[in-house]
């Protein structure tokens, strides 16, 4: 009995003494500061942020001798929101920021502050206007890419219909140039193939739901030949749908196309709301967002 109990002490010290060394191992993990500072939460942006956050779980349930503390700040399309909270950042302390602009000239000087103060600054939009001001300019699917993809659906609409699109273009924000191809695509497409494309009238949704339904309910009555939208992203597509539900609209008639490859933009798809949608598979987008935040901080990509 003696020597059995000799035994579950000493097994029960080395358990005591592993737990310990793993503990302090964890402890003396370096922990990297990483903000993302988000134009806003809505449906693509809001599923974005919480895969970055499974993907940053992820890293740190692995150990790889870090932890990342992850915060995001969501400026709900407002400049000015934003510039506050990138002041705050730098007031906080941050050690790398992913940055998605709601206005790409008006965020240079706050960009510059960041850097200025240390922080390794991430462009999340592929913006080249950014070049030489940013750390590194993040590019996942490519807006001139998507745009590719777009014209070739609609080239071979009209090989198999060889029915002419009548069109409304609904943009985004025009302050997120680099975001403008989904909508000025439209317009050369339309120029360069008269017979297959014709822009009636366009305007800014501003990523906003309620807008894009409300000028979808406008321009079906100020221009009753319309037969197609080009959407910019799946938030206005769904005020898009919802206006044409409303309105007694056929799905089979009327031909709508947005961007942002996210869960609900595939339920649309399924359920007729939509013809096509275009874009980049969300779980890569954001472990690679998250894959180059950390090698830029670590000084492993520089480009």
């Amino acid at each position: 009995m003696k020597k059995l109990l000799t035994l579950i002490l000493a097994v029960g010290l080395i358990l005591s003494c592993l737990t310990g060394m793993s503990a302090l191992a964890e402890e003396e993990e370096q922990v990297i500061r990483f903000v993302y500072c988000a134009p806003d939460q809505n449906d693509s942006q809001l599923v974005y942020t919480n895969l970055m956050r499974a993907y940053v779980d992820q890293i740190n349930a692995e150990h790889r001798g870090y932890q990342i503390d992850f915060q995001v700040y969501n400026a709900n399309f407002d400049l000015a929101t934003q510039i506050v909270q990138v002041e705050s950042v730098i007031v906080n302390g941050c050690d790398v920021m992913l940055f998605f602009p709601n206005d790409t000239e008006g965020s240079i000087s706050i960009i510059q502050q960041a850097r200025d103060a240390g922080i390794k600054v991430i462009d999340a939009t592929g913006n080249e206007a950014f070049n030489g001001i940013v750390d590194c300019i993040y590019v996942s699917s490519g807006e001139e890419k998507v745009a590719d993809l777009l014209d070739e659906w609609i080239q071979k609409r009209y090989d198999a219909t060889g029915e002419q699109l009548k069109a409304g273009v609904i943009y985004g924000s025009m302050n997120q140039i680099p975001q403008l191809p989904r909508g000025d695509r439209r317009f050369d497409y339309a120029e360069a193939h008269p017979e297959q494309c014709e822009i009636l009238i366009s305007g800014s949704g501003e990523w906003n739901t309620q807008l894009a339904m409300s000028m979808t309910e406008d321009w079906l009555v100020a221009q009753p030949e319309m037969n197609t939208l080009f959407v910019a992203n799946t938030d206005m597509a769904q005020g898009v749908a919802q206006a044409l539900h409303s309105s007694g609209k056929n799905p089979e008639d009327f031909v709508v196309t947005t961007v942002d490859l996210t869960y609900v933009a595939l339920d649309m798809l399924k359920a007729g709301d939509i013809d096509v949608v275009c874009g980049c598979d969300k779980w890569d987008e954001a472990r690679g967002a998250v894959d180059l935040c950390m090698n830029v901080f670590f000084g492993e990509y520089t480009e």
